[in-house]
């Protein structure tokens, strides 16, 4: 029983994490509106608007990663719980991390780079 205790923790966590990049992608996208009308007048389509965010979605994920895996390793080389991480385990946890993130981004950028360029220009 208390395996699916910490597997239920562990899915609300998951849950709360999800929604947390969820909304911190949300409004840094949206104070960035203006920037994404101004791309869209100049001709951006919308491939590129999604390629522009989601390098530097790469960027702070990637720097999330190292930071993790190398807690990751210290707690495997210090013995600090009772069993060890494989690196199946880690490259599971990381392809799940960008994974999410992944989403999180595609439907925030989806919804901003719809919008028309005049409407995206006047908002503030």
């Amino acid at each position: 029983t208390r395996f699916y205790i910490l597997l239920f923790i562990c899915f609300i966590l998951l849950i709360i994490i999800v929604a947390g990049i969820f909304a911190v992608t949300r409004i840094n996208i949206s104070r960035r509106i203006r920037e994404i009308g101004i791309r869209a007048a100049l001709g951006s389509t919308q491939l590129e608007l999604k390629r522009l965010f989601f390098s530097e979605y790469l960027i702070i994920s990637s720097i999330s990663v190292c930071l993790s895996s190398t807690i990751i390793f210290l707690l495997n080389t210090f013995d600090f719980y009772r069993f060890q991480f494989t690196a199946t385990e880690i490259v599971t946890v990381i392809i799940f991390q960008w994974s999410i993130i992944y989403l999180t981004v595609n439907k925030t950028i989806r919804t901003a780079s719809t919008i028309r360029p005049t409407l995206a220009l006047r908002y503030e």
